[in-house]
């Protein structure tokens, strides 16, 4: 057990598999680590500061993602899904229209976080994830029993 940032404990107990659900907003950034049956692990957020350029925001994805890797040495990371606002590519990874997040319109943000963490990421936008992620609220057992992203990532 150690202390969470919230002042409360937190708990790691026989993690093996995980992913990494990032939430890229204009305003916020925020990074998880769950398990495939959607029991959240870890948690890291951040303001996303475009203002500061492409660079800055790709290295707090980079560093949320390490924070909760960290928490988890043992563990095997199944992959990275990454939620933006606006519109994709989903064949090749970039955002192609997105107003809260201009620094990273025609940018390769799949491929360029998949190089920096050294594993798959799935790039799609808030709206699909938000929907995915309101089936797990509603139902604790579809993260074992459907074809949600998070398992998926293993594939």
């Amino acid at each position: 057990a150690r202390l969470s940032p919230a002042g409360g404990l937190t708990y790691t107990v026989g993690v093996s598999e995980y992913a990494i659900g990032i939430d890229l907003g204009g305003t916020n950034l925020r990074v998880g680590a769950f398990q495939p049956n959607g029991a959240k692990l870890e948690r890291f957020a951040a303001p996303t500061n475009i203002q500061a350029g492409r660079e800055a925001v790709l290295d707090t994805i980079v560093r949320g993602v390490d924070q909760v890797r960290a928490a988890h040495p043992g563990g095997t990371l199944l992959g990275i899904g990454i939620g933006v606002p606006g519109f994709i590519h989903l064949e090749s990874g970039v955002i192609t229209k997105s107003p809260n997040l201009p620094g990273l319109e025609h940018f390769p943000m799949r491929d360029e976080l998949r190089r920096r963490a050294g594993c798959r990421v799935v790039l799609d936008t808030r709206v699909d994830f938000a929907q995915e992620a309101e089936l797990f609220a509603d139902d604790p057992n579809l993260g074992a029993t459907t074809s949600t992203r998070l398992p998926a990532l293993s594939a």
